[in-house]
């Protein structure tokens, strides 16, 4: 037997039905034909996706060895350390960062010897807090139909650097990220803080990380006590506010340097620091290079 309810007024009952709702941002996306692709101990904030048509190339962790090709994408989650390099060689850490290639729609292919491209597609994308606090790891997830069926749209602009997406195409390369997100299992995802004076107070800095903020702001946000609210926050986030604001300011500087051309002077002051030498020494610490050296790390 099954109970049917009847609704005499002909609406549906006013209540919601929850789900996790992820704010995705893409930084920069493209389909490039490399020709060397060597780097080690890559590591970013922000997520990579990875499609590439050609066997031949491939990711490191922790020794495991993830080859990319036509029938697998490959996810690597923020603050993962990996090294990329063309597969087929020893164990050895490619012993210079280089990057040989351009987006695929300006390759010469004929002055090319054959087996010595490979294409790759690829997306820097963040999520959201609190899903871009995922274990540094790498996903490998089996290409479906409906991935084969929106990449196409998505390859052909991606190949031109600097080209516009279209609305469709746009939605297109969204709903790739989601499909491949929705591989993930729920036990891998990051704890959402249950308490809501500590959530607030964690979405206020995603916001205003850019302002002079002091303990005294983030507890009369909860109405509490700073030394009171500075234990609750690290009881349920394993941070102090201050740490958390540090780590989300120097997470968006670090973005931006590998997503834009400003002047790490700039950089600095937009991510609240108050100069550029104590910026300088903030990154050092925590990324184990300084701003411009890790400027130089960008790579598809």
């Amino acid at each position: 037997m099954y109970r049917m309810h009847i609704y005499h007024d002909g609406t549906l009952p006013a209540t919601r039905q929850r789900y996790h709702a992820a704010g995705l941002e893409v930084l920069r996306f493209g389909y490039w034909a490399l020709q060397v692709w060597n780097h080690a101990n890559l590591q970013s904030p922000y997520w990579r996706l990875y499609w590439n048509s050609d066997e031949g190339a491939e990711i490191l962790l922790q020794g495991t060895h993830y080859p990319l090709g036509p029938d697998r994408v490959v996810l690597v989650t923020p603050n993962t350390p990996f090294t990329t390099r063309f597969n087929g060689l020893d164990d050895a850490l490619p012993a210079e960062n280089i990057l040989m290639g351009c987006p695929a729609a300006e390759w010469p292919d004929a002055s090319t010897p054959p087996g010595r491209i490979v294409h790759h597609f690829f997306v820097h994308f963040l999520v959201g807090a609190p899903f871009d606090a995922i274990t540094p790891q790498v996903i490998t997830i089996p290409v479906d139909a409906p991935t084969r069926r929106l990449l196409p749209p998505v390859l052909a602009r991606a190949s031109v650097d600097h080209q516009a997406l279209s609305r469709q195409e746009s939605f297109a390369l969204q709903s790739l990220l989601h499909l491949a997100l929705a591989h993930i299992p729920d036990d891998h995802w990051p704890s959402i803080p249950t308490d809501a004076r500590v959530a607030a107070a964690m979405r206020y800095i995603d916001r205003q990380y850019a302002q002079r903020l002091t303990n005294a702001d983030f507890a009369a946000l909860a109405s509490m006590n700073p030394k009171a609210f500075v234990r609750l926050f690290k009881e349920k986030t394993q941070y102090t506010p201050l740490a958390y604001l540090l780590r989300k300011r120097l997470e968006q500087a670090s973005i931006l340097l590998h997503h834009s051309n400003e002047s790490i002077e700039t950089i600095a002051e937009r991510c609240g620091f108050c100069d550029r030498h104590h910026f300088s020494k903030a990154f050092q610490r925590t990324f184990g290079l300084g701003p411009a050296a890790y400027r130089r790390q960008r790579m598809p």
